[in-house]
């Protein structure tokens, strides 16, 4: 069990679960909570192996609450229904990092409203923040650089030149 893992806002939290023995033919999931004891979005992750027993996964950004906890268990079986006799369940706390303040821009929350107008003739981006990018944008598809990480918005309807992302 490791305590105290900071870790900034949106930055990948690192699941891994060692089994000391090696096995690698285990099947792990992580199940993780926030501070009030809810699931995060997207749990339980599974670990997948990666060599001599480690199990990771790294599909969980830092949300914006105090901390997570992770508690792995193991399985015999990849329905996840047999827990492993021979190994127990271990917990890691993700602390959100005191230190690290949004970036320039960023909204206090993990979400973001953006609207943009995609027509033929002229392309407008409305940001109150202008933390948002155009890196292209048609009526059929709009791609966007969000804070460095890229979003694409594909199919927007005929009807619609208005595309709302959160």
């Amino acid at each position: 069990m490791s305590q105290g893992i900071s870790i900034p806002i949106g930055e990948k939290v690192p699941l891994h679960m060692q089994l000391y023995n090696g096995d690698t033919g285990k099947f792990v999931r992580a199940f993780v909570k926030n501070d009030s004891g809810i699931d995060v979005i997207g749990s339980p992750f599974t670990l997948n192996h990666v060599g001599n027993g480690l199990y990771t996964n790294g599909a969980l950004s830092m949300p914006d609450v105090p901390f997570v906890e992770s508690t792995y268990q193991v399985f015999d079986d990849s329905g996840f229904t047999a827990k492993a006799p021979t190994h127990g369940d271990d917990v890691d706390i993700f602390n959100k990092d005191p230190d690290a303040v949004p970036g320039p821009g960023l909204p206090e929350s993990d979400a973001m409203a953006i609207e943009v107008v995609v027509d033929q003739e002229e392309t407008v981006i409305e940001s109150e923040d202008n933390s948002v990018e155009i890196i292209t944008a048609t009526p059929e598809e709009v791609e966007l650089d969000i804070q460095s990480e890229e979003v694409s918005l594909e199919s927007v309807e005929e009807d619609h030149n208005t595309v709302e992302v959160e």
